[in-house]
């Protein structure tokens, strides 16, 4: 799978689409009828930006953020649902394509109508490229301060 902008949203959204069972989903730029007391989630995808991630140019790292907004009734419940959709996006996320880097809460509060929302953040990176036949070495400094690297050679 070559990740680009595109592919990572359509991802995100199908997996919710196909496996979320707990909430509504009101996706971006669709029509969302409000539950009138019911919690349910926003999901937004926000295409960040394309680093080279080789000297060669041959493979780049795609960059974005995924923010789910939850509502519900109350602070207590929107809570629950936070750590419902941390542990969906855990659970279902093939991590060999996509890595999350920070989880944030950009936003909270109340709406006119009392329903309460919090607005988590997920930094995303995916590879996008062909790294076959490249080997790379890290160096480590281990417990003996020794410098080496992952083949366990000592490093000068």
């Amino acid at each position: 799978m070559i990740a680009d902008f595109k592919t990572t949203k359509f991802y995100f959204e199908n997996m919710f689409a196909t496996l979320w069972t707990t909430t509504p989903i009101h996706f971006m730029y669709q029509e969302f009828k409000q539950p009138t007391k019911a919690a349910w989630i926003n999901l937004i995808y926000h295409p960040s930006r394309i680093t080279s991630a080789s000297l060669s140019r041959g493979n780049s790292m795609v960059s974005s953020t995924l923010g789910v907004v939850c509502w519900a009734e109350n602070d207590v419940e929107v809570l629950d649902l936070l750590d419902n959709v941390v542990k969906f996006i855990e659970e279902n996320n093939d991590h060999q394509l996509f890595q999350f880097g920070d989880v944030q809460i950009i936003d909270q509060g109340v709406d006119g109508s009392n329903k309460a929302f919090v607005y988590l953040h997920f930094s995303v990176e995916s590879m996008a490229g062909v790294c076959d036949k490249i080997t790379t070495t890290r160096n480590i400094v281990n417990g003996a301060n020794a410098i080496v690297n992952n083949s366990n050679k000592v490093v000068n």
